[in-house]
């Protein structure tokens, strides 16, 4: 058929027809370069930043820069449903500058707005909506910052998408600078349907949220925090549509009730892990390293996350709890690990980089520190490793008696340890372990400061080993000290007791500790070097 048809037509129309045919195919065999040959440039990693104040200290920034982070993403303000409409709540206050990184203005919208999403205009909304932006791009600029875009964090319905896609031509349309750059969230479900190209039409990328697909509705169906191979699938389909987009990716963890029947409450917040673990409210349960499915793993299918089960002994104030379960994902090093090797392998080339959920803030235990975000980029072991510090000095008050040596006086011995590593510990009793012996001394007092547990013993042969032997001994008389800490994070230093120990000329102390790694699976160890109890021996 194609034949005939070439013979009907002159030798002109013929060259146009030909031509045409090649460019259709040069043009197709670019579009498959693009979409499934073309490698992705270098994995750029960036941060949400969703606390406030808005304050970036020079040593964090320092850090920041040696990452490579060019760019944060900062929630601006929560929007909220009113009486009159839409209202920004929380708006960000600016405290510091961040020199060389590029800020992008975050807006979320509460389920309050998603479920009337489908009522409100879009005219109204976008009336509501570009005001706010002007003014947090102002605000921010006259702190000093570099506004590079804007982004809105929207969970609209799939079957709304059309309805999206026009409210954002209305923002883009009225943005106070054509330079900057509108991104929206997504849903990894949004790529499964045709209503997503007008949207992707619309901004110059895509942060897909791979993480927290869902919560389990029971105690054995829980589902862990980041989704490894949902992850993948969802590199696959984001991929296939060809637009730029950076993937999201979970450093953080949560805390989720369940009744006693084993059913969904809700999130708990009312304390930390460790808090809970010390608290006489609470017993420990099980915990274990997971894998994917929110199961205890082993150590091929560890995905990096571990999961603590409390179960509460007592009824709150309301007459509810006992029997109540709280259980904790924590999120360790591994698991970005495992993530940022994935999107190496794995990522599309319309894939520009990862964000990460979310930026620390400071003391908060349940998010990875900056630090061990830079470790798992550097592609470091990821391990816990102790540090510790025998630190001998003259008992405070012994020495004022007078006509007595002052090698025969009492010494005190600060224990000190840190974690040097760049990974937390395990989260149970014997997370960090610290043996050590006294040679030719013995204790009179342990003040107990930082351990969560000390035991003292008696060993025979005046403590030639480091190993507890069987027989307890009081504190008074012993000469072999365990003690024990529940967790030490990475860069985090602890005095665990002070040691009165009666000595005599040359005595000495040295010990060992061990410290448990993320899941629970191995132990890593090591010598404490002897320290003569009289420094100026």
């Amino acid at each position: 058929m194609l034949r005939s048809l070439l013979k009907r037509l002159n030798g002109p129309r013929r060259r146009l027809v030909f031509a045409a045919t090649f460019l259709a195919l040069i043009t197709g065999a670019g579009w498959i370069w693009r979409r499934f040959f073309l490698p992705p440039p270098p994995l750029e990693v960036s941060f949400w930043y969703w606390h406030q104040p808005f304050r970036l200290p020079k040593s964090e920034l320092e850090q920041l820069h040696s990452m490579g982070v060019r760019q944060i993403f900062v929630r601006a303000g929560t929007f909220q449903k009113g009486e009159k409409g839409l209202r920004l709540s929380l708006p960000q206050s600016w405290s510091s500058r961040a020199d060389g990184i590029a800020i992008h203005l975050v807006f979320n919208f509460d389920a309050s707005i998603v479920k009337a999403f489908a009522d409100l205009p879009n005219e109204s909304l976008a009336a509501a909506i570009l005001p706010e932006i002007a003014k947090s791009r102002a605000a921010a600029e006259r702190a000093g910052l570099t506004v590079a875009g804007v982004q809105l964090d929207l969970d609209s319905p799939t079957s709304r998408l059309p309805k999206y896609a026009d409210m954002l031509h209305r923002i883009r349309a009225g943005l106070p600078s054509p330079t900057l750059a509108l991104s929206i969230t997504a849903l990894p479900t949004w790529y499964g349907s045709a209503n997503l190209e007008p949207v992707l039409h619309e901004i110059d990328f895509a942060a897909p949220q791979y993480y927290e697909a869902k919560i389990g509705p029971t105690l054995g169906e829980y589902a862990t925090v980041s989704q490894p191979a949902k992850t993948e699938r969802g590199l696959k389909a984001a991929g296939w549509r060809g637009a730029p987009f950076f993937s999201g990716s979970p450093v953080y963890g949560h805390a989720i009730v369940y009744n006693a029947r084993g059913k969904l409450v809700g999130a708990f917040h009312d304390m930390g892990l460790v808090e809970a673990m010390r608290h006489p409210a609470f017993r420990l349960t099980r915990s274990f390293g997971a894998d994917e499915d929110g199961h205890p793993a082993t150590p091929s299918t560890y995905i990096g996350e571990d999961v603590y089960d409390l179960e509460a002994l007592v009824d709150a104030s309301d007459g509810q709890g006992k029997g109540y379960h709280v259980l904790y994902d924590v999120p360790t090093p591994i698991s970005l690990s495992r993530l940022l090797s994935l999107l190496r392998r794995k990522r599309p080339g319309n894939c520009l980089g990862t964000i990460l959920f979310r930026y620390p803030q400071p003391g908060e235990a349940s998010t990875l520190p900056l630090s061990t975000v830079a470790a798992a980029i550097r592609g470091d072991a990821m391990r816990p490793e102790i540090k510790v510090s025998l630190e001998p000095k003259a008992a405070p008050w012994e020495l004022l008696d007078s006509g007595v040596s002052p090698d025969r006086k009492p010494m005190d011995i600060a224990v000190k340890v840190t974690n040097i590593g760049n990974a937390n510990t395990f989260i149970a009793a014997d997370a960090v372990t610290i043996n050590l012996a006294l040679v030719e001394a013995t204790t009179t007092e342990t003040t107990v400061r930082g351990a969560d547990s000390v035991d003292t013993f008696q060993h025979p042969a005046g403590a030639a080993s480091t190993d507890p032997p069987a027989l307890r001994a009081s504190p008074t008389r012993s000469n072999v000290i365990r003690l024990r800490r529940i967790t030490l994070s990475a860069g985090e230093t602890q005095t665990l007791a002070t040691l009165r120990v009666r000595a005599g000329r040359g005595a000495t102390i040295r010990g060992n500790w061990s410290a448990r790694c993320p899941g629970g699976f191995e132990s890593v160890k090591g010598d404490i070097p002897a320290v003569k109890i009289f420094p100026w021996d």
